[in-house]
């Protein structure tokens, strides 16, 4: 009767785990089409997919080729605009709704190895539902959930054994490649497999581990170099020819001047007035308008020192800010080398008040758990080390550039995961079976 017992409620568990996030994100999605919700975002990436569907060209205007985005995201969106032009972004959406169950499975996945508990894996994953923030986002035309999707993968497929081995180094390597592809920090994943290799590899292991992730890292995102040279003649760091342009964000203090109250994208009159009085065409020319831009940037940092190192803190807080960044929304009048915010609204409704609340919980108490290294496991003490190494690389990036409150909610699944082992030690005393 006790065995019997033990497998019924192992099955409702597992009935739990799967249903839950089906049915939150079903309802989302149904939500979505039913009130016409609109596909917003980065209109960029349905652009590119159209001309990649219609065409076969990589490009934004069907003419020009572009690196200005990482091909997986377009990609992606090829299917949905090959199965209907007209309702494509529906099934764009039914796609990212998939995407965000598996993330949901991928945060119970990581909280049960981490803890040794599927009910904390449970509980894991309830927290990561009740996140409003990153589920609204899981729906927007950018590359998020994608993004998000492939790092929690990342992060699950490094604790799956205890002593690591090539075939989990491969895999690992694998990932970030597709990080990489899919988000330009995503350079940062491989710099922590390379790291993870040579510290935690048996020392037997250790060279040809790192010869593995670099090996198959290269071996991944040549096709796309390759792209960039027979289109441009550029072999790049970066996976897009936007890294110019981000710094700049971050730099100029023309631009800062409106952020965070609003997004800095709202500045674009501005960014792309200095380009046409350098005579410089975005579309024919991207590499030329990349190094413009990161030559402005430079002179912004050398002519003022100060104002880029209170950049940086500010960035800082944007990016763990409990209040959702930017804060509002408005419109953006150019006078000279100013920006004047007119029609400004300030933005606080369900989502950003949710958004305060868990961040309230997962900072304190995620961040203290993952810090807390010596107290750990073997699978505990990987999982937070791979986990801080993400968000220090990540957060020095957006630091550097300019930080939004969306690019940290790929990362805030891993602090549920934390949260809930905090929990789980400091509030149950490890009894969750």
């Amino acid at each position: 009767m006790t065995s019997l017992n033990a497998k019924i409620k192992g099955i409702n568990l597992t009935v739990s785990v799967v249903l839950l996030p089906i049915l939150f994100n079903f309802s989302i999605f149904f939500y979505s089409v039913i009130a016409e919700v609109p596909f917003g975002g980065s209109a960029s990436y349905g652009t590119i997919a159209y001309h990649l569907q219609d065409k076969g060209k990589y490009s934004l205007d069907g003419v020009n080729d572009t690196f200005a985005r990482p091909p997986l995201y377009p990609l992606l969106l090829v299917f949905p605009r090959a199965v209907s032009e007209q309702h494509w972004h529906v099934y764009a959406r039914l796609v990212q709704c998939l995407l965000s169950i598996m993330c949901c499975l991928m945060v119970f996945g990581i909280a049960s190895r981490v803890s040794g508990s599927r009910p904390a894996g449970l509980a894991s994953e309830i927290l990561y539902l009740m996140h409003l923030a990153v589920q609204a986002e899981h729906y927007a035309q950018r590359e998020t959930v994608l993004f998000e999707l492939i790092l929690l993968s990342f992060v699950y497929v490094l604790l799956a054994k205890e002593t690591l081995d090539i075939k989990t180094v491969a895999i690992a390597s694998l990932l970030s490649s597709a990080l990489y592809l899919t988000r330009p920090t995503g350079i940062v994943f491989l710099v922590v497999i390379l790291l993870v290799a040579l510290y935690q590899s048996q020392s037997r292991d250790r060279i040809k581990h790192l010869l593995v992730s670099v090996v198959v890292f290269a071996v991944s995102v040549s096709p796309w170099q390759f792209y960039n040279y027979k289109a441009f003649s550029k072999v790049t760091l970066s996976s897009s020819n936007t890294s110019g342009l981000n710094l700049y964000k971050g730099a100029s203090p023309v631009v800062q001047s409106i952020f965070p109250q609003i997004d800095v994208d709202y500045a674009a009159p501005y960014i792309y007035g200095q380009l046409k009085n350098e005579g410089i065409n975005l579309r024919t020319e991207e590499y030329r308008a990349n190094s413009f831009f990161l030559k402005e940037a430079r002179r912004c940092v050398t002519q003022y020192p100060g104002h880029f190192l209170k950049k940086m803190f500010k960035q800082l807080f944007s990016f763990y800010s409990q209040v959702f960044t930017p804060f509002g929304r408005g419109r953006v009048v150019v006078d000279g080398e100013h920006l004047v915010v007119q029609d400004y609204r300030f933005t606080f409704g369900i989502i950003e008040l949710n958004h305060f609340v868990m961040m309230t919980i997962l900072i304190p108490f995620g961040m203290l758990e993952l810090v807390k290294v010596r107290e750990s496991t073997i699978i505990e003490h990987r999982f937070k080390i791979v986990s801080l190494l993400i968000f220090l690389f990540i957060t020095i990036l957006h630091m550097i550039t300019f930080a939004e409150t969306r690019f940290r909610l790929p990362l805030d699944g891993l602090l549920c995961v934390a949260t809930w082992i905090f929990c789980v030690k400091n509030l149950c005393g490890r009894r969750l079976t």
